[in-house]
């Protein structure tokens, strides 16, 4: 698991969940390998794969990133 970047939200939804570009990418993802697998926090579950729900609200999460 490692973050998504930038390259990674070609193709995905990532303004869905109310995100930034930045905020989208730093996200996790799942690879194999160069692959990407899942983005649990972007793409919805489907019952088929890894799911992510947020324990916190998205101020919690800017709050998170911007802190530093």
């Amino acid at each position: 698991m490692r973050v998504l970047g930038h390259d990674a939200l070609t193709g995905l939804d990532w303004r869905r969940p109310g995100l930034t570009r930045d905020e989208a990418a730093s996200t996790p993802g799942i690879w194999q390998g160069d692959r990407l697998v899942a983005a649990p926090a972007i793409l919805p579950a489907t019952g088929a794969g890894p799911a992510a729900q947020p324990i916190r609200g998205l101020g919690h999460f800017r709050a998170m990133l911007f802190s530093h």
